[in-house]
C-alpha cells in the first residue's frame, strides 16, 4: 500500500470515529443527567434532615430553658410572698408595741432583718408619706426624712395611694431606683388608728440583687 493509500486510509478511519463511540456518547448523556439529578436529591434531602435536627434541638434548648426560668420566678415569687408576709405582725402590733417608740421598732426590725436575708431595709412612714424611722440607718441615710410625694419613679406613689384606698399591702408593680441606692420592690402596709384612719405605712425595701442570691441559694438548700 502507497503512503497516500495509507494516508486515506487512516482519514476514512478517522471521520467515521471509533466503533461504538457514538452510541456510547448519546447513551451516557441521560445516564449523566440522572445520577446528578439523584445526587443534588440527596444532598437537599441531608440539607433538610440537618436543619431539622438543628430546629429541634433548638427548640428543645428554649423549652428547657424557659422551664429553668419559669421554675426559677416561681420560686422567686413564692420566696417573697413569704418573707413579705412575716411583716404581717408589726402591722398587727403597731399600736401595742412600736407606736410613738422608734427604738423598740428599730430593736425589732433589726432582728426581723438579720433572721430573713434578703430584705434591704424595714421602715416606717408616716401619713404623710415622709419616711421617719430606717432600719438599718446604714446605707439607708438617703432616705431618711424623703417625701415619697417627689420619688421620682410613679409607681412608687401609685402603690402608696393603692394601699390606702383598699387597706392591703401593696408593692410597687415594677423595678424601681432606691433614694438610697439600688434597685427592687418597695412594698407598704397600711397601719389604720383607732378611727380608721391611716396613721402610717410600714415599708419593707427588697433589693433585686439580694432577692436573687438569697432565693437562689435557698433553692439550691431545698434541692
Amino acid at each position: 500500500m502507497s503512503t497516500s493509500e495509507r494516508r486515506e486510509t487512516r482519514r476514512r478511519i478517522l471521520s467515521s470515529g471509533v466503533p461504538g463511540m457514538a452510541l456510547w456518547s448519546s447513551n451516557s448523556r441521560p445516564a449523566l443527567v440522572r445520577a446528578s439529578a439523584i445526587v443534588a436529591v440527596l444532598v437537599l434531602l441531608v440539607g433538610l434532615a440537618g436543619f431539622q435536627v438543628r430546629s429541634y434541638r433548638r427548640q428543645a434548648l428554649e423549652h428547657e430553658a424557659g422551664m429553668i426560668a419559669d421554675q426559677v420566678a416561681n420560686h422567686l415569687t413564692s420566696w417573697t410572698d413569704g418573707r413579705l408576709a412575716a411583716i404581717q405582725p408589726f402591722v398587727d402590733h403597731w399600736h401595742d408595741h412600736y407606736a410613738g417608740k422608734p427604738e423598740v421598732f428599730r430593736r425589732d426590725a433589726r432582728l426581723f432583718l438579720d433572721r430573713l436575708p434578703g430584705l434591704q431595709a424595714l421602715n416606717w412612714i408616716g401619713a404623710d408619706w415622709v419616711i421617719r424611722t430606717t432600719v438599718p440607718n446604714e446605707g439607708n441615710e438617703a432616705a431618711l426624712g424623703r417625701d415619697l410625694h417627689d420619688h421620682p419613679a410613679p409607681d412608687v406613689a401609685e402603690a402608696i395611694r393603692q394601699a390606702t384606698a383598699t387597706g392591703a399591702p401593696t408593692r410597687t408593680r415594677a423595678i424601681v431606683d432606691f433614694l438610697q441606692g439600688g434597685r427592687g420592690f418597695a412594698s407598704y402596709w397600711p397601719v389604720r388608728g383607732a378611727d380608721g384612719a391611716i396613721v402610717g405605712f410600714v415599708n419593707a425595701v427588697l433589693r433585686v440583687n439580694q432577692m436573687i442570691e438569697v432565693s437562689l441559694f435557698a433553692s439550691q438548700l431545698e434541692g
